[in-house]
């Protein structure tokens, strides 16, 4: 009794640590000067707003390419097209969940067309590890662009080797069978009676479809993900020229993967209050005020909320019915 007892609490406690973020926006926009926020509006210029939102467009197909990459071969999967529809239909689900977990339900479309969860999880995961990765590592950048300007270049070289070794080793020891059934074992012996053999089986399977990644794929995926976050943040700087903020693409980078990694932290919604708190004290090293801040922070908003719209449209496909998903393996397209 007790236990159904704390099951709304706990879910009240989320929705309130969640207001966390929206109370600081409040507190921001309730300090403001609203003519400085008007102002900064009020300068933007049309032309640089207009190409910041096309320039990501082709992320959408970029990532729906990585996907099929990391998928085992064993899996039965659509045709490049249907990925797509999944992957847009992923997008739009994730736009709106915290640390845009939304994304797994490409996990569904797999399992739906008759793979099992194990081996349809490996590659949603691969997937999304890539770009939460890659935003750590820009986002290390940027705090040194940001707080010591004068001792990147010192860090550069180790941050990157860092990182490589880091990712050649964890890879190295997931990848090896020994290591692989202790995880299994642990887990499976860890979990309530009834779900140690759906465990430990599906662990086998996340294991095993981790084992028929190629190198080559791999690498092709960490080229296609910095490609996507490059368009990103483009389409960043671009919001941010239109405001006429000074900053370069590097610095740009570095604050918007700063601004990106806020985001993830389960206290507000879409970033709401988190990341408009990061800008104002970001902007305020570079001589801006918080109205600059603010617009930024809405601007930046608007470019995965309308990604998010374009993805919409894949309600319109196939991908979106998973009752209809195909049953049969179709040849990999890249």
């Amino acid at each position: 009794m007790a236990d159904v007892d704390t099951q709304p609490r706990r879910k009240r406690s989320r929705w309130l640590l969640k207001l966390v973020g929206p109370a600081v926006l409040v507190a921001i926009l309730a300090s403001l000067d609203r003519r400085e926020l008007l102002s900064a509006f009020a300068r933007t210029e049309l032309s640089l707003l207009l190409w910041a939102y096309p320039v990501v467009v082709p992320t959408i197909f970029l990532r729906a390419w990585r996907w099929g990459l990391l998928i085992d071969p064993s899996v039965p999967h659509a045709r490049y097209r249907d990925r797509l529809g999944a992957y847009a239909y992923a997008l739009f689900a994730g736009v709106a969940t915290p640390g845009r977990v939304g994304e797994f339900v490409k996990t569904v479309h797999l399992t739906r067309a008759g793979a099992p969860f194990g081996r349809a999880f490996s590659s949603v995961l691969l997937d999304r590890l890539l770009d939460v990765g890659l935003l750590f590592v820009v986002g290390l950048a940027g705090f040194l662009i940001i707080a010591a300007p004068d001792h990147i270049g010192r860090w550069a070289g180790p941050i990157v080797a860092f990182v490589l070794i880091a990712g050649m080793g964890l890879s190295l020891l997931l990848t090896r069978p020994r290591i692989a059934n202790a995880i299994g074992r642990m887990a499976a012996a860890a979990a309530p009676a009834n779900y140690r053999g759906w465990i430990e089986t599906t662990l086998a399977d996340f294991f095993d479809s981790l084992r028929t990644i190629k190198l080559g794929a791999l690498a092709i995926s960490a080229l296609i993900t910095i490609a996507c976050w490059i368009l990103t943040y483009l389409g960043n700087y671009l919001l941010s020229r239109s405001l006429g903020l000074g900053f370069s693409f590097a610095e740009i980078c570095g604050i918007s993967a700063i601004c990106s990694l806020v985001t993830l932290v389960p206290i507000s919604v879409m970033g709401a209050g988190t990341r408009d708190a990061a800008l104002v004290v970001i902007l305020a090293r570079y001589g801006y005020g918080s109205g600059d801040a603010v617009a930024l922070s809405a601007l930046f908003l608007t470019l995965p909320l309308s990604l998010g719209l374009l993805c919409s449209l894949s309600l319109l496909s196939p991908a979106a019915h998973f009752d209809d998903a195909p049953k049969a393996t179709a040849p990999r397209e890249g």
